[in-house]
This record gives C-alpha cells, structure tokens and sequence, in this order.
C-alpha cells in the first residue's frame, strides 16, 4: 500500500474494518457447503435453447477493459459478429 495516497489507503484501511467481523463471521461457519441441486451442462442448456426457441446466443462484447483500458473504440459490434463467422 505504499504507492496509494494517504487519502485512498485511509479509505481501505476503513473499509477493511468495517468488513473484519462480517469476514471472521464467515471463516468461522467454515467452507460454504455444496450445491443441492444438479445444474444442467452448458452444452446441454444451448442445445435445449436452440430446439425451444431457435438461435441461442451468449455473447460479451467489449471495446475497452478495467485493466487494459481501451482496446478497439472503433470495434462495433456488427464487426464483431462477422469476425466471429468468419473464423468458424
């Protein structure tokens, strides 16, 4: 925390107590238990979209990142899309 101004530090340093007895809270119930339920395959949960409603689509489009910043403003998501065709 060396490089972070003393503004910002005393902020987290506030924010980390506030949030100590909530996390020792948590260690103590020990590790979360397993699901209970059977959650469907990925695969299988496209291949059901597909049959139900036709074209099943999952998609993240991003021009720019937290930690990259920037990437491609000029990118659309038209340019995208056709990118995506054309390497299948």
């Amino acid at each position: 925390m060396n490089n972070i101004s003393s503004n910002v530090r005393s902020g987290l340093e506030k924010f980390i107590e506030a949030k100590k007895p909530e996390i020792d809270k948590l260690k103590s119930q020990g590790p979360p238990r397993a699901l209970e339920i059977q959650r469907p395959s990925f695969s299988e949960a496209l291949i059901d979209g597909y049959k139900a409603r036709g074209l099943s689509i999952i998609a993240e489009y991003k021009r720019a990142s937290p930690s990259l910043g920037d990437i491609d403003l000029d990118f659309t998501p038209q340019n995208a899309a056709l990118s995506y065709a054309a390497s299948d």
